[in-house]
């Protein structure tokens, strides 16, 4: 019976502080949280480098130890988990691992937090609040993991990711998570349709403009576009044509979320392009299409091409012609702009980021575990099998020879000659959540010649002067390191 009692208290305990969090068990932004972060990260410092350094040796002798592992259920499948799982097993014998692998992760990582008993290894999808956590403490920074040495190379371990991996994830000071996977995009178009039509890419925008009338004399729809998810211009349109046309320093101005960014008149600038190139050139009722509406006109040919990123061939894979060959294509530059045009989005993909808890139980071998997941080996493994890019150096080397691997490839020919690239679902979407909900909303009005490209720009600032107004505003300073 008293044990009974116990246990109801320690349930009514763990529901009363459950509801006073987020859903990590997280409230974002206020100094002292971002002072219990920075606190947490300096009292782990010596920690992390004997751990980063750690060698198996502990894990070979002795008891069984279990490795507790959280993983969000995407796409891509968990085949390359259970391959880095498998080495990590081979090389400690005496490791058992306990894999939680679950599309609603979120939801599951909740009472573990608030409990203090998080997994060791957690890539907790995107409706964790993964900047509360780091704000409050939560997780560890990665900086001695990512200045230790890599598992099967004579190099640091943060040099065996691509350029740019850490530019979004290092604020505060440190750097708190390691993208899995990336995106990158373009206008997305169906090949096999375009070279019956004698269509080509266009390389300049009076090229594109030309292509467009002969699409519509055609009775295709020049740009198809996700227009019940205006996000999707957030995605690609808006953060590309403003460095465009309004240069890195500019953009960096406003993913910053700095005074008076958002109505300078070189932004507004790229927001009344867009408005024009909605109003002649997208394809009629895209108002009222989502993402595998308007995708698939693409795919059938009542539409020329579509924004958006590297996940479109698979989306597209129930409703691909057969003998079709898709590929992708960068906006034409602003010729008259004087700032770099070779400019593209680049994200990691915020759903399987990795992380590692400052409360998990075994610290040492979630820095093994790491190091196994991005060696060569393991990171040539998820390629093959699931198609998609990682955030290790030359991952593109690895994608195998089939269809959507095709379509996917044709982004890097362009992406290899980039001036630079840019972050945008890492900053807004992960940081500032309803500045981004304040962008969308008011691209979707101007859209529908509620507001004009000026007043959209007007009410996105006072959405980020609102926000910066409030004492607990959290800033996710980045810089591009472009001058």
């Amino acid at each position: 019976m008293k044990k009974s009692l116990l246990w109801m208290m320690i349930i009514l305990i763990s529901l009363t502080l459950m509801s006073a969090f987020t859903i990590s068990g997280c409230k974002k932004g206020t100094a002292a949280e971002t002072s219990a972060a920075e606190t947490t990260a300096a009292e782990t410092t010596s920690a992390e480098t004997r751990t980063a350094e750690t060698t198996t040796a502990e894990t070979t002798t002795g008891e069984k130890v279990t490795l507790r592992i959280a993983s969000f259920q995407g796409g891509y499948g968990r085949e390359w988990l259970d391959e880095a799982i498998r080495l990590l097993k081979e090389k400690n014998p005496n490791v058992e691992v306990d894999l939680l692998f679950d599309p609603k992760i979120a939801e599951q990582l909740q009472p573990m937090f608030v409990a203090g008993n998080p997994p060791d290894v957690v890539l907790p999808g995107g409706f964790f609040d993964r900047l509360g956590a780091i704000l409050e403490g939560q997780f560890k920074p990665l900086d001695d993991l990512l200045n230790s040495k890599a598992i099967d190379k004579d190099m640091l371990f943060k040099d065996t990711f691509e350029k740019g991996t850490f530019t979004a994830a290092t604020f505060n000071g440190h750097t708190w998570y390691i993208p899995m996977w990336v995106s990158t995009y373009g206008w997305w178009y169906n090949e096999t349709i375009w070279n019956k039509n004698e269509w080509v890419p266009p390389k300049t925008w009076d090229e594109a403009y030309a292509l467009f009338d002969k699409m519509k004399a055609a009775g295709v729809g020049p740009i198809a576009n996700q227009g019940i998810y205006p996000l999707y211009i957030r995605y690609t349109y808006l953060p590309e044509f403003i460095a465009r046309l309004a240069g890195p320093q500019k953009f960096e101005a406003c993913w910053n979320l700095k005074p008076n960014s958002w109505t300078d008149p070189e932004v507004v600038k790229a927001i009344s392009f867009i408005a024009e190139l909605e109003k002649k050139y997208f394809q009629e009722g895209h108002l009222g299409m989502n993402h595998l509406q308007s995708q698939a006109e693409v795919m059938v040919g009542n539409a020329g091409m579509i924004a958006c990123g590297n996940w479109f061939p698979k989306e597209e894979e129930q409703v691909w012609p057969e003998g079709s060959e898709i590929r992708a294509m960068p906006y034409p530059p602003f010729e008259e702009s004087s700032y770099p045009q070779k400019v593209y989005v680049k994200d990691g993909d915020v759903w399987q980021m990795c992380v590692i808890p400052t409360e998990a139980k075994q610290p040492e071998l979630a820095v093994e575990f790491y190091k196994i997941l991005f060696s060569e080996q393991v990171q040539k493994f998820a390629v093959e099998k699931t198609g998609a890019l990682t955030s290790y150096k030359d991952s593109a080397q690895w994608l195998p020879d089939n269809k959507f691997a095709r379509a996917i490839k044709s982004t890097l020919e362009y992406y290899k000659d980039a001036d630079y690239t840019i972050p945008q679902q890492e900053i807004l979407d992960f940081s500032y959540p309803e500045i981004a909900k304040a962008i969308d909303d008011n691209i979707l009005k101007m859209f529908d010649d509620k507001i004009t490209p000026e007043q959209a720009a007007a009410a996105i600032q006072k959405a980020i002067d609102d926000y910066i107004a409030k004492p607990d505003a959290f800033i996710h300073e980045f810089k591009l390191g472009v001058e």
